[in-house]
């Protein structure tokens, strides 16, 4: 699943419900109260997460006891909140929020104080000049500022990231800023405002009209557009095609709050997971009708298991699918099954994949190292290390002497054990950590050889070996597919197929290997 970018807002929800709304000058009983944290930019990113998306959300919160409960919520979900801002003596933003309750569905009204949101400058994003290309995808509202949003835009199009805008509030564009939007997601009045084509929606959906404001919305440069209608489904239009996906049937709307965020998140969590847009767009469906029959905007998103519990009670057969994308956060017997799948899959790749030419190279390297007086060490950060000490351990204990390097105590002195012409075996999983990067100066300084590790054959670190070993995985086989699981062992594997080359080609007898090995079961042989 690829890392999504939400830049956005954040707004605490106060919610009052009753028979109806007050008229002017008027005082009506509510029959509840609610309070959920909410806004635009965070609804999308939190509905992403809940969908196991791999999302970071950006945005500005003021310094009110709303700042706790917004920035929670959203880490409760899984998003990824280190670049939330929060500005001093200034209010987060707030909405008050009036529901009238009807048996047709209820209906909201929403009265918007931006707060924080309106604080958030190019300055607070600029740092995304040097990292926007880590994203797969961008996702942009109109709840922060407009020179803000045509500035991610622009940032985001020039690195070949994906950008999906929701333009809401609704507003008029520019074709400028439209050429630079791969996904439009606008509702009918939205749709309306950028094209000029009204869009009839009352009792009977006017096809026509749809596809009319969508191929005008193309032809200002935007690729694709998906029109959300509410109960009548959705709408793509794009070059290629016309589709209309309806609703979910049978849904009585409790509350309408954040079921246009709900239906974006859902969709590009699964757009971003290997579905087609025309899949994501079902599955979307199933976010947002799960979200109108509870209260509140964040604590009504579904997860996946709710999702897919909904596709198997509408019979739907994208429900297999979905349950093979994301069997492993359904339940605990599904995650098993799901993690074994995946492991079993990704080992036979790894084996598979094991390149003799790489491999023969690095033995060479070694063996070189070895007849000029020169040693082995291997180091790695993180999870990594841990490889690392594994496999000097047992690098060492057939045949080839191996020293652990601190992966990060190199850069402060460790870097002693190194001299002119030793080989230094560098793990990561990425290839571009900052710690890897100074370590690596720190061993080619030394006048060290470097045989590099990793599943990024285009990464820092593959760029700075002397010969590169690929351990290469798509799947990590765990939720959020973050925790090195899968890479681990492929590192592993490819690190195996050396020593049992550099085992093979030295010859070593079974009385030498057991004079390494005096004690326990391999002593008695």
């Amino acid at each position: 699943m690829g890392k999504i970018l939400v830049v956005g807002s954040l707004v605490e929800d106060l919610i009052s419900s009753g028979p109806r709304l007050p008229n002017s000058g008027e005082s009506v009983r509510a029959k509840a109260f609610n309070k959920a944290a909410g806004g635009k930019g965070a609804n999308q990113a939190a509905a992403i997460a809940r969908l196991n998306g791999d999302v970071t959300f950006i945005g500005k919160t003021g310094d009110d006891v709303f700042s706790h409960e917004l920035l929670n919520a959203l880490r409760n979900t899984g998003t990824d909140v280190t670049h939330v801002l929060r500005k001093d003596y200034c209010s987060s933003g707030v909405t008050a929020l009036s529901i009238e309750q009807k048996e047709s569905g209820n209906e909201n009204r929403i009265f918007v104080y931006f707060g924080a949101n309106d604080e958030i400058t190019i300055e607070d994003v600029k740092f995304l000049e040097e990292t926007i290309e880590e994203y797969e995808c961008l996702v942009l509202q109109f709840e922060i500022s407009w020179e803000v949003i045509e500035y991610l835009a622009d940032l985001a199009h020039r690195h070949h990231v994906f950008v999906v805008v929701n333009p809401a509030p609704s507003m008029k564009v520019s074709k400028e800023f439209l050429k630079n939007v791969d996904l439009l997601i606008p509702n009918e009045h939205e749709a309306y405002d950028i094209s000029g084509v009204h869009i009839s929606n009352d009792e009977n959906l006017n096809m026509d009209e749809v596809i009319e404001a969508g191929k005008k919305i193309l032809s200002m440069g935007v690729k694709n557009v998906i029109i959300t209608l509410g109960k009548s489904g959705s709408f793509l239009i794009n070059e290629e095609e016309t589709y209309h996906q309806e609703a979910v049937k049978g849904i009585k709307s409790v509350d309408p709050t954040a079921a246009g965020d709900s239906y974006l998140g859902g969709l590009v969590a699964s757009y971003f997971n290997g579905f087609s847009l025309k899949e994501s767009m079902r599955i979307a469906s199933y976010v947002s009708a799960i979200v109108v029959t509870k209260m509140g905007a964040i604590p009504s998103l579904p997860d996946v298991k709710e999702t897919y519990e909904l596709m198997v009670k509408n019979n739907d057969e994208i429900s297999e699918k979905f349950k093979k994308s994301f069997g492993f956060a359904l339940d605990l017997g599904e995650s098993l099954k799901y993690f074994k799948d995946v492991i079993l899959e990704e080992t036979k790749n790894s084996l598979d994949n094991l390149d003799y030419d790489s491999l023969k190279q690095a033995m060479e390297l070694i063996l070189h190292s070895e007849v000029n007086g020169g040693r082995l060490h291997i180091t790695g950060i993180g999870k990594p290390s841990h490889v690392a000490e594994y496999m000097a351990s047992l690098m060492s204990s057939t045949g080839t002497p191996t020293y652990y390097l601190h992966g990060t105590e190199c850069v402060h002195g460790s870097a002693g054990q190194l001299v002119p012409g030793d080989v230094v075996i560098a793990i990561s999983n990425s290839g571009e950590t900052l710690e890897l990067k100074a370590t690596l100066e720190a061993i080619k300084k030394n006048q060290c050889k470097v045989i590099g590790v990793s599943g990024n054959k285009d990464s820092y670190l593959a760029k700075s070996s002397d010969v590169f070993l690929l351990a290469h995985v798509d799947n990590e086989g765990g939720p959020l597919n973050k925790a090195p699981r899968a890479s681990v062992i492929s590192e592993i594997i490819v690190l195996q197929a050396l020593s049992i080359m550099l085992q093979s080609y030295k010859h070593i007898k079974k009385e030498q290997y057991v004079m390494w090995h005096p004690g326990g079961k391999l002593g008695k042989l």
